[in-house]
């Protein structure tokens, strides 16, 4: 039974008074490369914007996710970020982006997560929460039998960076100690099944003892664990070429309005070509601000869609193409398109070059070293234009385009340069311009 994750990291927080975490979408971005290059993972879904971590998206999206669930799913959710405990109320919470730190009420309160995975279908649910204060959900179980019996018996068990204590977010643009040992446990794994209590153990055990926090692991309390255990399952081979998996971001837009929206796009498995946190970080970064600008567009015409939103059909979708993932550098074209109305759909890309020892974000004069990139533009526009009539319009909106903002994508022998963000939508389909590298 291969594992469903889904991935929640919370850096950034509107409330001034509760710390910015540096390290939260290192951590799951560690987890998640780990995972998806050792073991059988079915599908993944991350949160980690601001939009799609406040407190009312998550509440409906776990609650709408775990109530969808089938009895053949094995669920392993992940947190980073901010947790809170209220001694008198003996009630664990999650903070989430638009927490207000003096008021509880916008906060997460994991009883309501604890009612979702009681009513779920899935057989088994594991958690792993990286927050403060998130040892206050469990109850005291053991049981043995060996792997047969724990696999075949549902299971709802969380590990926890701590007990009802704060824990180390440790430094700042590296990974915390507990996503250390996480991530070590499971590398270094030679079991072909893991047992995900097992596996909590080796966590334990392999803890630094010296930090001034404690690990804990146990069933989750009256959710409907029957003493079993999911199980983590290394791929029969490990492959020397960077593994990636597609996974989906959310689009959270706060209105009553229905959106065929769609979000693909690469997580990458730990590798021995390059920094796989560090590629991963960033195809998030630049499909994060697709998806910002398309809540944008929806909110200036707000008014509109809300009363057409029916007889239009508005749409969105993000999806990805590697053009290059070689052993010096892996180029990558997001392409968004979207529909509110008028003649003609929107269309527009973004594109992420990235260089290998040491990984940097590569940039056109990288390629093509040039003095003034107008004067760079026309020379390429004379000689690789389709016709004059491709030649004329790409004249008449180079001069849009800025010396950092260049999009452009690297294949095996040929370079493309995209002036399509810059043309109005009739023209785009000759926007792109291919000569060789």
């Amino acid at each position: 039974m291969s594992i469903r994750i889904l991935g929640i990291a919370i850096n950034d927080y509107n409330d001034p008074t509760l710390d910015k975490i540096s390290n939260c979408l290192n951590d799951l971005n560690e987890i998640l490369g780990v995972l998806n290059s050792k073991y059988e993972v079915a599908d993944v879904e991350l949160l980690s914007n601001p939009e799609q971590t406040s407190r009312k998206f998550l509440y409906n999206r776990l609650y709408d996710y775990f109530l969808n669930c089938t009895n053949e799913d094995s669920v392993l959710l992940l947190y980073n970020g901010h947790g809170q405990y209220n001694d008198f109320l003996q009630t664990t919470y999650w903070q989430t982006s638009d927490s207000d730190s003096t008021d509880a009420s916008t906060w997460l309160n994991l009883a309501d997560l604890m009612n979702f995975v009681r009513v779920s279908q899935a057989f088994h649910v594991s958690i792993i929460s990286n927050s403060c204060f998130s040892g206050a959900i469990f109850e005291e179980n053991t049981r043995g039998g060996g792997i047969e019996a724990l696999a075949k018996r549902k299971s709802r068990l969380a590990l926890t960076a701590g007990g009802i204590e704060k824990v180390s977010d440790g430094k700042e643009n590296s990974l915390s100690p507990f996503t250390k040992t996480l991530s070590h446990v499971l590398s270094e794994n030679k079991e072909q099944e893991l047992v995900f209590s097992s596996f909590a153990q080796k966590v334990l055990m392999s803890f630094d003892p010296a930090r001034q926090q404690t690990p804990m692991f146990g069933p989750l309390t009256n959710v409907g664990h029957e003493g079993g255990s999911a199980v983590l399952a290394l791929k029969n081979t490990k492959s020397v070429k960077p593994e990636f998996k597609e996974i989906s971001l959310a689009l959270n837009i706060g209105l009553p309005i229905h959106i065929d929206y769609q979000c693909e796009i690469p997580l990458f498995a730990e590798n021995e070509i390059f920094d796989y946190i560090f590629v991963n970080f960033n195809i998030q970064k630049i499909a994060f601000h697709a998806i910002h600008q398309i809540q944008e567009y929806i909110q200036d015409d707000e008014d509109f869609l809300l009363e057409n939103t029916e007889s239009i059909g508005i749409s969105a979708s993000i999806h990805y193409t590697i053009t290059a993932l070689t052993s010096d550098l892996l180029s990558i074209v997001l392409s968004v398109h979207t529909y509110f109305g008028g003649p003609y759909p929107n269309y527009y890309i973004r594109t992420l070059n990235i260089g290998y020892r040491p990984e940097r974000i590569l940039t056109l004069s990288d390629f093509f070293p040039y003095d003034d990139l107008q004067v760079f533009l026309t020379e390429k526009i004379d000689q690789y234009s389709m016709d004059d009539e491709q030649k004329e319009l790409l004249h008449q909106y180079k001069k849009y385009i800025n010396k950092g903002e260049v999009e452009f994508s690297i294949s095996e022998r040929d370079i493309t340069l995209y002036f399509t963000n810059e043309m109005p939508k009739a023209f785009k389909a000759v926007g792109d311009l291919t000569f060789p590298l």
